[in-house]
């Protein structure tokens, strides 16, 4: 999916190290980096499975 077709929505980043904690906008997502929407940080952060 190209980003411009990726509905307006808020993400977190996903890293090395784990999540970062500041909204990412879809206008500022990075071809290459993985993110998950916001509504999943929750069970993310518990061990759940969450789309990336």
């Amino acid at each position: 999916m190209a980003v411009q077709e990726i509905p307006k929505r808020v993400f977190y980043q996903i890293t090395v190290d784990g999540v970062i904690n500041s909204a990412v906008f879809t206008s500022k997502l990075v071809v290459g980096q993985n993110y998950i929407l916001m509504a999943d940080k929750y069970n993310f952060d518990n061990g759940r499975d969450v789309d990336i």
